[in-house]
């Protein structure tokens, strides 16, 4: 790099999850496979971005865990079933992922366990991508 005169950024400088405070519904988080009492994902954020903004928290991005997208089966010795499709379930996001992401002004680092054998992105499924095996 410094023969070609070029220089590497450090990936703190490049990415927004390290160098700012997300809100994260990750495994051992109070929202990780579970909601705000009567309400729905999406409702369950958007109170969390609520509060966030009323107690001057500065997140500017959420982690979204594995309870949001399309699952497959679970594997013999996989946790849970992969992902058939990374598109976030009506039944999660009623309005979408895009109208929760406008709503917050929050960017979205997306979780993905694993893909799934039966995954449609797959081109052995009909998809347009590669998948090693």
């Amino acid at each position: 790099l410094a023969r070609g005169g070029k220089v590497r950024a450090a990936a703190w400088e490049r990415d927004l999850t390290l160098r700012t405070l997300g809100y994260s519904t990750d495994n051992g988080a109070y929202y990780y496979y579970n909601t705000a009492p009567n309400a729905s994902y999406e409702q369950t954020m958007l109170r969390v971005a609520e509060y966030a903004a009323a107690a001057r928290l500065p997140y500017r991005y959420w982690l979204a865990d594995s309870w949001w997208y399309y699952k497959g089966t679970p594997a013999r010795g996989r946790p849970g079933g992969g992902v058939t499709n990374w598109t976030a379930r009506p039944d999660v996001f009623p309005r979408g992922f895009e109208a929760l992401t406008a709503a917050t002004g929050w960017r979205v680092q997306g979780h993905n366990r694993y893909w799934d054998a039966t995954t449609g992105y797959a081109r052995a499924n009909g998809g347009r991508y590669s998948f090693l095996r």
